[in-house]
């Protein structure tokens, strides 16, 4: 499980990975900037093609949260896991 969780992680960071900066509250901005070269050196994957989803975008915190939770769940079963085994039932 830990390694899914890696991975979810992993797919979470390149979906959310494009830069919203140059969108604009809709129809970009009037300024000559060259958004690609832009992203690269803020270290985000790409600049966000469409303005308007950039700017209602709410996706990445589904996506995190959704990693999040799952990591937690998992987590949980770890710790139940470590506390049954510590008992004297088990003999650890």
């Amino acid at each position: 499980s830990w390694q899914r969780d890696a991975k979810r992680l992993a797919q979470v960071i390149e979906r959310v990975n494009e830069m919203p900066l140059g969108a604009g509250a809709l129809a970009g901005n009037p300024f000559a900037i060259d958004r690609e070269a832009l992203a690269k050196d803020l270290g985000f994957a790409r600049p966000m093609p469409n303005s308007l989803d950039a700017v209602t975008d709410r996706d990445f915190i589904i996506d995190f949260s959704s990693w999040a939770t799952m990591l937690m769940v998992h987590l949980s079963k770890f710790a139940e896991d470590l506390i049954i085994y510590g008992t004297a039932e088990f003999g650890f």
